[in-house]
């Protein structure tokens, strides 16, 4: 029974912690630490009880009527499933098992996870007809429930053990927090949500979608220029429950302004972003002769065109030293031309793109001043790059 019940909790903690993963910036930094500490409330590994209570269970078992609650954000949900938020079935419920009806409290997004012993079968939730919405293999995400609501669910059929544990979190981003989690659903059409920055900056989005029958998801930006919109970059446009990073990241070098991100969903799906930011003080030397010492963490912004020069040094011919290239760009990319002291012509090029951000290039082992030329290969070229030595 305890390798069971510990296998079934591994596998709802999975879950339930992979469902939490989906939401960027979670804040679940040490998941197999919650999981390990929900185990161990759950299942000790030894129990002391008497024999008169035996019979006894805890009235929080095999409950067929919960209520949802609704969460700030999802770490808070973790916590709530850590204290008392996962409801335990025993054989006992599954003997004559009835489906059990959950209610959310308050209106928000729906995360529901089901795990049972028989790992071959689905669980299910229904409507408040009991109709069947769809079949549940772990998780479900639905986009917008209202408070009071009910809702059905039903286990695997032939489980002997069940965990069930669900919680409501706020779907309508009311202005993008920096490095929080936003949550927005979908409207059928466009929703904006402002942005500034006060200084020259590097912005970057992820941007990732959580119901897995809910259509696709598109995403701009958008700075105001002169009383309109002025559409910066391309338009993402991925399918639901992409991971693919090319698709869900986007990242920007942008003047100080006004910017918008512009999402457009179905109804039926739920989009998280995650909106970082970073100030950069322009601190490039547009001339040979004044070029920056490696190492430089830059960005490009919308309307800066000219070059920058930096220089590093080779101090030993038996070593090769190597120059490091990273690169985050909305579109064209970036090219680093290098030179070596006293020569016109270059001794190597090369180039990044959105596909291909990092390079490796390799100095010759030869003594002497080194300089490195960064250009945009597109004027729309816009983002950040960093070489270290």
């Amino acid at each position: 029974m305890k390798k069971t019940r510990g296998k079934l909790l591994s596998i709802l903690m999975a879950a339930t912690i992979s469902a939490t993963m989906l939401l960027p910036q979670a804040k679940v930094s040490a998941s197999e630490d919650a999981a390990a500490k929900v185990q161990q409330a759950y299942f000790p590994k030894k129990v002391t009880m008497k024999k008169a209570a035996r019979k006894t269970e805890p009235a929080e078992w095999n409950k067929t009527d919960v209520k949802v609650y609704k969460f700030g954000n999802a770490e808070d949900a973790l916590y709530y499933m850590m204290t008392g938020g996962i409801k335990y079935y025993n054989r006992n419920y599954f003997k004559n098992p009835e489906k059990i009806k959950i209610t959310p409290v308050e209106s928000g997004s729906l995360f529901l996870v089901i795990a049972g012993d028989n790992e071959q079968q689905a669980g299910a939730i229904y409507d408040a007809d009991q109709k069947l919405i769809k079949k549940v293999s772990l998780t479900y995400v639905k986009a917008d429930v209202k408070a009071g609501e009910t809702y059905y669910v039903d286990f695997p059929r032939n489980c002997k053990e069940g965990l069930l544990t669900a919680y409501v979190l706020e779907n309508e981003c009311k202005g993008l927090i920096k490095d929080d989690l936003n949550m927005q659903k979908g409207e059928g059409k466009e929703t904006y949500h402002t942005f500034k920055l006060t200084k020259r900056g590097y912005a970057s989005f992820l941007v990732a979608s959580l119901v897995e029958n809910g259509g696709k998801t598109s995403y701009k930006i958008q700075k105001s220029e002169k009383g309109k919109w002025v559409t910066i970059g391309r338009t993402k446009i991925f399918s639901a429950m992409s991971t693919k990073e090319s698709d869900i990241t986007a990242a920007y070098g942008l003047a100080k302004g006004t910017y918008r991100l512009v999402l457009n969903a179905s109804k039926e799906q739920l989009n998280t972003v995650v909106y970082e930011r970073k100030y950069y003080s322009k601190k490039v030397a547009y001339k040979k002769s004044k070029a920056k010492k490696l190492n430089a963490k830059e960005v490009y912004t919308t309307n800066e065109r000219a070059a920058r020069w930096y220089k590093t040094e080779v101090t030993s011919t038996k070593k090769q030293k190597k120059l490091k290239i990273s690169t985050a760009a909305d579109q064209g990319g970036f090219k680093f031309t290098i030179y070596q002291s006293g020569k016109k012509k270059p001794i190597k090029t090369v180039k990044t793109s959105v596909k291909h951000l990092d390079k490796t290039v390799k100095l010759p082992k030869k003594k002497g001043t080194y300089y490195v030329k960064v250009s945009k290969v597109t004027k729309k070229t816009n983002g950040y790059y960093e070489i270290k030595k």
